[in-house]
């Protein structure tokens, strides 16, 4: 073989090389900024999750490792930006509920460094950013919703463990962080057959073909008229404003969906909707 061959195949394996190295290094990536406005529409809280992420030696993971999450929250008050702090962890946008006439912010934070696992603390901020440490179970906190009137907290909580699956599933209600109320549930999945829904002061839960319902500090009881729909939740988040959108100087709500649900007696006539 002669030298300039030679030569030519040194210099490709030095720039596949060094390609390669540049893929496993860390760098800074980051998820599409999220919105939730509030109950009315008039305010709002941006967030965006940032990450660092290199490629995997090994291909058959089929994505990239990620580490040291954090989250960028923003207050809006009409098409003013009010205030922005940073959270050391990932905010599931979905599960931010801003709360004007209580001057706070509620949401859901990973505990861990696995994006959207079940590891979740319950976390609440004023609105100049400052975190007040809430007075909840110990178990991780799931899911969460709000009543309309905000006077009531429904949480899920449970036991998870590194699969994924959650044990121990029980829905809490709480009023001024004070729990007045809890139920047993069978598990809790990421489908609509698991679902919360207020409608005023009144909960209802699916669990599978089962719906139970709760309302202002009584007992939680089977239910036998029901939502057909389990979604939107309540009536904050993304969810009731789902096509809310962010723009070049700040941020529009769009349309408020219908939280007057269809009602139904049936398990049958309950819709799998999100």
């Amino acid at each position: 073989m002669n030298t300039q061959i030679v030569s030519r195949l040194l210099l490709l394996l030095s720039n596949f090389t060094i390609f390669a190295c540049a893929q496993l290094v860390w760098k800074e990536a980051s998820f599409q900024k999220d919105i939730s406005p509030s109950q009315d529409g008039t305010s709002a809280v941006m967030s965006q999750i940032f990450y660092e992420e290199k490629d995997s030696w090994n291909p058959m993971e089929g994505t990239t490792q990620k580490r040291k999450y954090r989250t960028l929250l923003e207050i809006w008050q009409g098409q003013t930006k009010k205030k922005v702090w940073t959270v050391a962890s990932w905010v599931l946008g979905e599960q931010i509920y801003y709360l004007p006439r209580q001057r706070r912010i509620v949401a859901l934070k990973g505990m861990d460094d696995q994006y959207g696992t079940n590891k979740r603390l319950l976390v609440q901020w004023d609105e100049e950013g400052k975190e007040i440490t809430p007075s909840y179970s110990d178990s991780d906190r799931i899911f969460l919703d709000f009543s309309p009137s905000d006077r009531f907290l429904a949480l899920v909580t449970g036991k998870s463990d590194p699969s994924g699956s959650v044990s121990e599933v029980q829905i809490e209600v709480f009023e001024n962080e004070k729990m007045v109320s809890s139920q047993k549930i069978s598990d809790w999945l990421g489908s609509p057959l698991f679902a919360l829904r207020w409608i005023g002061n009144k909960l209802y839960v699916r669990e599978g073909s089962i719906v139970w319902e709760w309302e202002n500090q009584g007992n939680f009881a089977k239910s036998q008229k029901f939502p057909s729909c389990f979604s939107p939740g309540s009536e904050f988040g993304k969810k009731t404003y789902p096509s809310a959108k962010i723009t070049e100087n700040g941020w529009e709500p769009g349309k408020k969906v219908s939280t007057v649900p269809k009602m139904a007696k049936k398990p049958e006539e309950m819709e799998d909707c999100f």
